[in-house]
Formats: structure tokens, sequence, C-alpha cells
């Protein structure tokens, strides 16, 4: 079985390297160093560090979100009714 390729005006090939171009275009750490290694070890290597880091977000964004949900708030409205004031107005003479 074949593979197709796309080619657009130019001749460049479309649509088979969009792993390797988002890796080399992004900005997240990690994904660049993956995209331009050479190596089968420094490829898992940059596989393995982009798995922790994303294990590690994970933890933590599970203990934010499960935080934020145990939140517990309570809203209570008192009123305390005091007595009016009572003024004594003596007549002057």
């Amino acid at each position: 079985m074949s593979k197709k390729c796309i080619m657009d005006d130019s001749g460049n090939r479309v649509g088979n390297n969009i792993g390797s171009d988002f890796c080399a275009a992004t900005s997240a750490h990690g994904f660049s160093h993956l995209s331009s290694s050479k190596s089968v070890v420094t490829k898992s290597v940059w596989i393995f560090v982009l798995m922790i880091a994303t294990a590690g977000l994970s933890f933590h964004l599970y203990g934010l979100v499960s935080s934020y949900l145990e939140y517990n708030y309570f809203t209570s409205v008192t009123h305390q009714a005091s007595e009016p004031l009572q003024v004594l107005c003596l007549p002057l003479p």
C-alpha cells in the first residue's frame, strides 16, 4: 500500500508532517527538541521528559480542581433587632 502525497503549487508536500511541523513551531518547551533530535535515544529521553511533565501537570491540575470543588461556603444573613432609641424632650420654661 503506497501513501499518496498531496502537493501544493510550489511542489512542497502538504499534510504529511503535521506532527513534526507542530513540534517545530510550538512554543511549548521540549517539543522542538523532540522534533529536532536525530538519535533514537535522545528522542526517547525527550518523550520520557514530556510524559513526566504531562503527568505532573495532570496531578497538579487534579489537586487544584478537587480543592476548588471541596470548598465549603456558607452564606448567612442575620438581622439583630434593637430597641428604638427613646428621647425625652422636656419643655423649656
